[in-house]
């Protein structure tokens, strides 16, 4: 489009802007009374020259815009026939996909309906969450889910052990009152019983009870309160065998007993060493009253609200 011409074209506007400008000038502030039949004829005249005016304006518009509208037509004519064969493909290519898609969804439900539902393990399920991509939201929920079960079966596992650590040490205690109570009826004393005790620890441990205190930095504490589970079963087994003995072949003095007991503890002792388990390279575990009263407040909590594993 020539933009010379068409400033040229809009410049055909000037002497009517003159003229609008006069006539405004000359109007400008006429107030008419219409009662009064002079003013009224006025008013009239006003009117039509303003009229007059405005029609020349649009003529002229008309003639300035006639040539745009028909460059305009043009135009867009010419854009619709450079587009025709391209919006031809286009519906051709979208009715061949649509065509394509509705076939797949089709073999994709028959394939539904053949594939038997398939009934995975556990194991299975977290083998696969662990081994494909999790930024699709469903794996990165089974990952999530599976992350949670093993942390609340590690911490089921963990209350399991101190449970069973916890109740060998109550075995042990109910298994050392019984051995007094066998050696007061068969000896008529139990004074000693700290000692025959601390004998039998000796004979397991290769060190006196005092010497394995020092050696886990226990005070004014039993030293069974900080053994392992093992070693709680052990030293109960060395007792119970004690007790057998005892009874089974009628002790009657407190050295027969204390022999006995040191025998029973060493025998364990080298059974535990031909295993692989020194006793007193062991590490002590942590007090076992502190766990027991964990697990009782644990267990008020879980009364409380079952459905929250601590």
């Amino acid at each position: 489009m020539n933009t010379e011409k068409t400033i040229n074209q809009v410049a055909e506007y000037n002497p009517l802007i003159a003229a609008r400008e006069e006539l405004l000038k000359k109007y400008q502030g006429v107030v008419y009374d219409v009662t009064i039949p002079e003013q009224y004829d006025n008013a009239e005249i006003e009117r039509k020259a303003f009229v007059k005016l405005s029609n020349q304006i649009e003529k002229v518009r008309k003639e300035i815009s006639a040539p745009l509208h028909a460059a305009y037509k043009a135009v867009i004519a010419k854009g619709n026939e450079l587009a025709a064969p391209l919006d031809e493909r286009i519906v051709e290519l979208a009715a061949l996909i649509k065509a394509q898609d509705a076939k797949q969804a089709a073999i994709n439900a028959e394939l539904e309906k053949q594939i038997a539902d398939i009934m995975l393990t556990r194991y299975a399920c977290y083998l696969i969450a662990q081994n494909v991509d999790p930024r699709k939201e469903t794996i990165a929920f089974a990952q999530r889910y599976f992350a949670t079960q093993t942390r609340r079966a590690e911490l089921i596992e963990q209350k399991l052990l101190e449970h069973e650590r916890v109740q060998a040490r109550e075995k042990l205690k109910a298994t050392e009152k019984e051995l007094s109570q066998v050696i007061f009826e068969q000896t008529g004393s139990n004074q000693n019983f700290a000692l025959i005790r601390s004998k039998g620890d000796a004979a397991l441990f290769g060190k006196t009870t005092q010497q394995m205190k020092d050696q886990w930095g226990i005070k004014n504490k039993p030293l069974a309160d900080f053994m392992p589970t093992i070693l709680l079963k052990a030293k109960d087994f060395a007792t119970e065998i004690t007790i057998f003995n005892a009874k089974e072949n009628n002790m009657r003095t407190e050295n027969q007993i204390s022999r006995e007991h040191i025998t029973n503890n060493d025998s364990v002792r080298r059974t535990l060493i031909s295993r692989g388990i020194k006793p007193e390279n062991l590490k002590p575990e942590e007090d076992i009253n502190k766990i027991d009263r964990r697990l009782k407040s644990d267990e008020k909590k879980s009364l409380k609200n079952p459905k929250k594993l601590e």
